[in-house]
């Protein structure tokens, strides 16, 4: 069985979870931390993915609008859930 970290980042802004997300992933690439699951909450924005066009967001007013490079995560696996410490410096950055 996999052990699943989790880290409740609270409210930060888009950028730094993004930013936080993608440090994540190299650090499990090079197989440095377990999977972690990250809640997290963000003001509004609109995000356009990979297909996404400037044109399909019609009115955004004040709302930022980003560009993703999201990929599709793929795997599944029966897992335990327990508390990430190692972020805590990591979001705070």
């Amino acid at each position: 069985m996999t052990t699943l970290l989790y880290e409740d980042l609270g409210h930060i802004e888009y950028q730094a979870a993004i930013a936080l997300q993608e440090k994540l992933v190299v650090l499990r690439q090079q197989e440095l931390v377990s999977d972690t699951l990250l809640f997290v909450e963000h003001p509004h924005v609109y995000t356009l993915g990979r297909g996404g066009k400037a044109a399909n967001v019609l009115a955004p007013k004040d709302v930022p609008v980003y560009r993703t490079s999201r990929a599709r995560a793929s795997r599944t696996a029966s897992c335990s859930l327990r508390s990430s410490s190692f972020l805590g410096s990591a979001s705070a950055q």
